[in-house]
């Protein structure tokens, strides 16, 4: 009679039976090791970077929606809280390289050059008209594409595709530096 693989014999005298791992679970088990690592691997990508000043808070949440007609742009939502009575500047933006792999570069400065080729960058400077600054928790959904209008006029290309995208969700109060701040940045998903 063979062996198994991992065959368990006798301790201290004692038969304990046999264990064994026939090909199948020899398989599983290192496709479950591969599949653990991925994991800890992606959720290394997926912590994010957030700083908030002055009473402001952000965060993005949810995918990210590809308009299906066009996907030059996209949606992103956020919850916020910025100061009452305070005048803000807001910038969405959202990177992805080509084929929308996972790229950790994505998270660094100057990073957009990334996206050129067969990537995407989408953003836009959304008016104090399209947010609520009271002091009080609020959400919206911005649209932003690879075209900005004035008062951008530069920068931005592409489309996305499903897969992994790296969101900008950053406000800023009055004054240089600002009196506030509140910035999310982190990977997400987007999809259709």
């Amino acid at each position: 009679m063979s062996a198994g693989l991992c065959d368990a014999r006798t301790v201290s005298g004692s038969n304990l039976g046999r264990i064994g791992l026939n090909k199948k679970s020899f398989l599983a088990v290192g496709l479950a090791v591969v599949a653990l690592a991925v994991a800890m691997a992606s959720s290394a990508l997926a912590d994010p970077t957030s700083s908030h000043s002055g009473g402001a808070f952000a965060n993005q949440i949810g995918n990210v929606k590809i308009d299906p007609n066009d996907p030059t742009t996209a949606y992103v939502t956020g919850k916020y809280n910025c100061p009452a009575g305070s005048a803000a500047h807001l910038f969405v933006s959202v990177k992805q390289v080509a084929g929308g792999k996972p790229d950790s570069r994505l998270k660094g400065e100057g990073s957009s050059g990334l996206t050129i080729d067969g990537g995407a960058w989408l953003f836009r400077h959304p008016a104090p008209s399209e947010f609520t600054c009271d002091g009080t928790w609020q959400t919206g959904t911005w649209a932003i594409n690879s075209h900005p209008a004035f008062p951008d006029n530069y920068g931005g290309w592409g489309s996305l595709v499903p897969g992994q995208v790296y969101v900008q969700f950053c406000w800023d109060g009055p004054g240089d530096p600002p009196a506030w701040h509140a910035y999310s940045e982190q990977f997400a998903h987007a999809s259709y």
